[in-house]
């Protein structure tokens, strides 16, 4: 919040209200389009948006019991992006995931789009992971929801052992 008051525009901060855990033992250093690397790893990047990164590190963690070694990256913010980690990401990983419990359609999967399109790196490594353009047909706690969704850490991983082989 105080970094974006001092942006002295306006600004959009989204919040998780559902007790997500905490992440970070100490507060990381924070600063407005500088992500911030939770995990390091060499083959996969997942960018985790919002309060998707305990499932993110969940999805790292299945990963590594397969021999797969993945980073992890707080994302959390979509403008202005971090340029130099997407750089980085795109020339040494094999697979850049962006995940995100958003639409699909206008989020940080499509913000990571653009900028690849424009920077001309190799799209054919991004999976993005988010929800459908449609309303939730069912109901349920947060997990339920994020299941039905394809947001559960087993369905991630499985986009990404899929994209490898």
């Amino acid at each position: 919040v105080k970094d974006a008051l001092r942006l002295a525009r306006p600004t959009y901060i989204r919040l998780g209200k559902k007790g997500e855990p905490v992440i970070h033992p100490v507060d990381p250093e924070f600063r407005i389009g500088r992500a911030i690397t939770v995990r390091e790893g060499t083959d996969v990047a997942i960018l985790s948006v919002g309060n998707m990164l305990a499932s993110a590190l969940a999805c790292a963690d299945q990963l590594e019991r397969r021999g797969t070694s993945a980073r992890v990256v707080s994302l959390h913010t979509v403008k202005p992006l971090d340029d130099a980690m997407l750089t980085r990401l795109f020339a040494e990983q094999q697979v850049v995931l962006v995940l995100e419990e958003h639409g699909l359609a206008g989020g940080a999967g499509s913000a990571v789009l653009e900028w690849g399109n424009a920077k001309r790196v190799d799209l054919r490594k991004l999976i993005c992971i988010g929800t459908p353009d449609r309303f939730l047909s069912g109901c349920g706690e947060q997990e339920e929801a994020r299941l039905m969704l394809g947001l559960a850490p087993e369905n991630i991983c499985k986009q990404v052992i899929d994209r490898l082989n």
